[in-house]
């Protein structure tokens, strides 16, 4: 995972990216991975709550 973040990061030239684990699996990544700089377990229904909160 780590080199994938890696490679991503050399083929976009891109410099400082935050990386963010989501789901309820990424614990099972958190401790292996050095390139994650965040867990939020609920981003998808934190979205979906925003999205509703405009429209409504």
């Amino acid at each position: 995972m780590d080199g994938l973040v890696r490679r991503i990061s050399d083929e976009l030239d891109v410099d400082g990216i935050t990386v963010v684990a989501t789901g309820g699996l990424a614990t099972l990544v958190i401790g292996i991975c050095e390139t994650i700089d965040f867990h939020e377990p609920d981003l998808t229904l934190i979205g979906l709550r925003l999205v509703h909160e405009r429209n409504h």
